[in-house]
């Protein structure tokens, strides 16, 4: 049992003692002589309303003098939805709320990943409270106080809103300078909603919900049956109904209906098989004969059929259906082409021996991001961005050339910065730091962030031609193809001697690797010709590797 005691004992208790009962849990408890009066407030609840109780009461007991009074020095608090959200004090320090920060980029809410703390732990400065996800990027929340967590509200999976209390810390010692700063913060932060208000939302909310709530196509098929949806119970979330819910009323009130129609028809067929004529009975037996329709096939015993399961969107997925959906208004064009990569297999093959040595993985990639950089420098339109009034393009001068990645926790785009003024090392170097960063769901806010062009490797998994969505703000995007090998005749090969006439039979056929490659631009800004140029100008570069030398600083 908790005990609040007022600190304005004149003297020690004395009889008689006087009992006023404030609540079902709560009791005050009086004692008094002629000259001295001490006052001791006892309760069991956790909360105690103001109005249960007032700062003075007045002696009307036989056994108290009618002129004594008695002062408190009651702690109240004032209406609100939870003692938590609350600044008070206790014997050991104060609790404040500490609210989840802003981490930057427009975040409203984050899901809640791991806490590494418990209601309970002692935690320090700067040690780490909760792994969040936000739409972008994973980041762990530090605490800014020494003290002891006391209330945790949100598990794991849950969303968490931006400015919002994550939990309530019992500060250890609120008078240091270093904390000082950012109690003062939180208690200009505390609600101020009334309990009676919230209480009156919450009931209001509570019984509203699941009342008739379905979908069109619900209420429609519910219509159709002349069924009313607020005359069924849903079994959906918040007690919404369901297509199912619908289905099952009509099959439970079909069969009735059924049973009753079967036997009324029987006995109309029976009354019209006695009047009839027996010419009319021989024709209609003819014509009226039944068709034999099969039975569906049971299903086999045994065999177990998977439930529908929702899923909500949250994290990685949520982000791809923002931009994807800006993506929409962009009206694209596509453009393809196959690339011969084996004059690029041959300097891979060259290269590859020095970039281990400097324990680098050296792929096909960093020779695919380089010409792209040195295609943009001579197409810099296809770098740039609209602004959202449309009336303004801005050419971007740095080629941060971002690189989709398929991760445990769905499609990212992570991007090398700066791929102009790097060389073919620097490229690699980036892209496997990157590629470790993005498996072990650690990418931060900048790795993914001013994007100016992207590549999605999609022949990595397979595939050949593709139709990349082009991501907002830029006006581009290409997608690469599986690496193939394939007959070719000689004289189409690049820097081939033979004979291009098409009536020449001795034009030998060739195996070769080609790349597929799928372009889509946006053309508002991007015209057919430009973007032809533009692959034209990177596909030389891949098939002729040795022409980049001339291009690089």
């Amino acid at each position: 049992m908790k005990s609040i005691t007022s600190q304005r004992l004149i003297s020690k208790i004395t009889k008689p003692t006087v009992s006023l009962p404030l609540s079902s849990s709560s009791s005050v408890s009086i004692s008094s002589n002629n000259n001295l009066n001490s006052l001791l407030l006892s309760t069991s609840s956790s909360s105690i309303s103001a109005k249960n109780f007032t700062t003075v009461i007045h002696a009307s007991s036989s056994s108290l003098s009618p002129n004594t009074a008695f002062s408190t020095n009651v702690i109240s608090q004032k209406k609100s939805n939870s003692l938590s959200q609350r600044y008070f004090s206790t014997g050991s320090g104060k609790i404040i709320p500490f609210n989840l920060p802003d981490i930057g980029e427009g975040i409203a809410e984050v899901e809640i990943l791991k806490w590494n703390i418990e209601e309970g732990a002692h935690v320090a400065q700067f040690d780490k409270l909760v792994e969040v996800q936000s739409d972008k990027a994973t980041v762990d929340i530090t605490s800014r106080y020494d003290g002891i967590i006391r209330k945790i509200y949100y598990k794991v999976g849950d969303m968490a809103k931006t400015g919002k209390p994550l939990l309530d810390i019992e500060i250890s010692n609120p008078n240091l300078p270093s904390q000082a700063a950012s109690i003062a913060a939180a208690e200009k932060s505390l609600p101020t909603t009334s309990a009676s208000t919230a209480s009156s939302s919450s009931s209001t909310t509570h019984e509203s919900k699941g009342k008739g709530l379905a979908a069109p196509a619900v209420r429609h098929l519910a219509k159709q049956h002349n069924l009313s949806v607020e005359n069924i119970s849903g079994t959906g979330k918040d007690g919404r109904v369901t297509k199912e819910d619908i289905l099952k009323v009509i099959g439970n009130g079909s069969s009735n209906n059924t049973t009753s129609t079967d036997t009324s028809s029987s006995k109309v067929s029976s009354s019209t098989t006695l009047s009839a004529p027996s010419s009319t009975l021989k024709a209609e037996s003819k014509s009226s004969a039944p068709t034999a329709i099969p039975s569906p096939l049971p299903i086999p015993a045994g065999v177990t059929i998977a439930t529908d399961v929702r899923q909500p969107i949250r994290g990685l997925q949520r982000a791809m259906v923002k931009s994807m959906t800006q993506a929409w208004d962009v009206p694209h064009f596509g453009y393809c082409d196959e690339i011969i990569m084996d004059k690029l297999i041959e300097l891979r093959h060259t290269l590859k021996h020095t970039a281990t040595s400097k324990n680098i993985k050296l792929t096909y990639l960093p020779f695919l991001i380089k010409a792209l950089s040195l295609a943009l420098s001579e197409y810099p339109v296809l770098n740039s961005s609209l602004s959202n009034d449309q009336q303004e393009l801005l050419i971007r001068g740095v080629h941060n050339i971002g690189i989709a990645m398929d991760t445990p926790r769905g499609l990212i785009v992570p991007n090398v910065k700066s791929v102009q003024t790097r060389s073919i090392f620097d490229i690699a170097y980036e892209l496997n730091r990157l590629q470790l960063l993005a498996s072990n769901g650690k990418l931060d806010t900048p790795d993914l962030s001013d994007t100016t062009f992207s590549l999605s490797n999609i022949g990595t998994i397979g595939g050949t031609y593709a139709s990349p969505v082009i991501p907002a703000p830029n006006v581009a995007i290409g997608a690469l193809g599986r690496l193939m090998k394939v007959p070719r005749y000689a004289s189409t090969l690049p820097g081939s001697k033979h004979s291009k006439n098409t009536e020449d039979i001795t034009d030998p056929i060739v195996p070769v690797h080609i790349m597929p490659v799928s372009w889509a631009a946006d053309h508002r800004v991007i015209d057919g010709a430009t973007m032809a140029r533009f692959s034209n100008a990177w596909k030389g570069y891949i098939e002729h590797p040795s022409t980049m030398l001339a291009q690089l600083r």
